[in-house]
């Protein structure tokens, strides 16, 4: 059964296995000096996807926080201003210092996982990342996403009943 033409939150109810193939897509930075760094991901994302999972991975030579912020964008940013410009990925996850939200993790090394089920409206641009580090030692961040595009189709033996009637 076609179901292009189904609303979003239609679509979102459908088990997780219909959503086909998951992927990561990520965005890594690396430096010894920098304490802070932008990156994007190579891939565009799909125009609108769901995201099962999101990491966040944080490794610094000496004690200290890393923090990274995640946004949508077509341009890799150079300065605060372009990337708070970007439209925020999540707009209520992590710590508010104004005017963007950070994803922090602590330690030497630190990392932050969470599981989820959110519909995103991409408009087919890319992660961005801002990651900032407490010290100047060599410092690595990383992160990622597990995605999936949305079905357009469904075996119609799985819909029993829906759309008929209904």
């Amino acid at each position: 059964m076609d179901i292009r033409n189904w609303p979003l939150d239609k679509i979102m109810q459908l088990p997780d296995n219909l959503f086909g193939q998951h992927w990561p897509v990520g965005i890594s930075v690396f430096h010894e000096t920098e304490l802070l760094l932008y990156d994007i991901s190579e891939m565009a994302l799909p125009e609108v996807m769901v995201i099962w999972e999101m990491n966040y991975i944080y490794c610094q030579a000496t004690l200290g926080a890393g923090e990274c912020s995640l946004a949508l964008g077509d341009v890799l940013p150079t300065t605060d201003a372009q990337f708070d410009a970007l439209e925020p990925l999540f707009r209520d996850l992590g710590q508010l210092v104004f005017p963007r939200r950070h994803l922090v993790a602590q330690a030497v090394g630190g990392t932050r996982r969470m599981n989820m089920r959110k519909a995103v409206h991409t408009a087919g641009r890319r992660l961005v990342g801002r990651f900032e580090f407490a010290g100047p030692l060599t410092q690595w961040g990383q992160a990622y996403l597990v995605i999936s595009s949305i079905p357009k189709e469904v075996p119609d033996c799985l819909l029993s009943g829906q759309g008929r009637g209904q």
